[in-house]
C-alpha cells in the first residue's frame, strides 16, 4: 500500500478481499511477536492486537485516498448469520462481512465506518420453464445500498452491471456536489 502511495501506479486501487486482507494482518501480528497463532496470546490480546493492524490498514488505504488521490475499492464475501433484534420477536438471517470469526465484532464495525459506501451485490435467481425443461437464470443484478456515509438509503434493483456502474456514478457525484 506504502508503495501506490509513492508511486502512484493507477487511479482505482481494489483490495480483492478484505477477509483474506485481515488474514495477512493475523499473520503479520502473529509473526511480528514470534507466534504461531492468535490464540496463543491468551486473554483475547490477539484478536485485540490484530483489530490494532486492521485499523493501521485502513489508515494507510484513507492514505492512499488523501495523499496520492487515489480511489479505494474493498471488496469481500459475505455470510449469513442469524440475527435477533432484543425489541423483536423471533430471529432472521442476514448477510453481513465475512471476516474472521472471532474478529468481525472487532474490525467489521471500522471497516464500515471508513468506507463511504458498503454495498452488497446478488443474483437474482429463478426458474424458466422451456420446452418441458427448467433452466436457472441469473439474470437480474440485485445490489443493495448498505450504507453511504452515516445514512442508509433503500435497496436499489438495477437488471444488469452496466446500471450498477451507472447508479454508482450518478450517486457518487451527486454526493459530491
Amino acid at each position: 500500500v506504502k508503495s501506490v502511495i509513492n508511486n502512484r501506479p493507477c487511479k482505482t486501487l481494489v483490495i480483492d478481499t478484505a477477509d483474506w486482507a485481515e488474514r495477512l494482518c493475523t499473520e503479520a501480528v502473529c509473526s511480528r511477536h514470534g507466534k504461531s497463532g492468535v490464540e496463543e496470546f491468551g486473554y483475547g490480546t490477539g484478536y485485540t492486537y490484530v483489530a490494532e493492524e486492521w485499523g493501521r490498514f485502513l489508515n494507510l488505504l484513507q492514505d492512499v485516498v488523501d495523499v496520492a488521490n487515489i480511489n479505494v475499492v474493498l471488496t469481500a464475501h459475505a455470510i449469513i448469520r442469524k440475527f435477533e433484534q432484543p425489541n423483536e420477536m423471533g430471529a432472521y438471517d442476514r448477510y453481513e462481512l465475512k471476516l474472521g470469526k472471532k474478529t468481525t465484532a472487532q474490525t467489521a464495525p471500522i471497516t464500515k465506518e471508513w468506507a463511504d459506501m458498503v454495498l452488497f451485490a446478488n443474483y437474482k435467481t429463478f426458474s424458466v420453464a422451456k420446452n418441458i425443461k427448467l433452466k436457472v437464470a441469473n439474470v437480474l443484478c440485485t445490489l443493495h445500498i448498505i450504507h453511504v456515509g452515516m445514512q442508509k438509503i433503500e435497496m436499489i434493483y438495477l437488471k444488469n452491471y452496466h446500471l450498477i456502474i451507472q447508479q454508482l456514478l450518478i450517486y457518487s457525484i451527486i454526493k459530491q456536489t
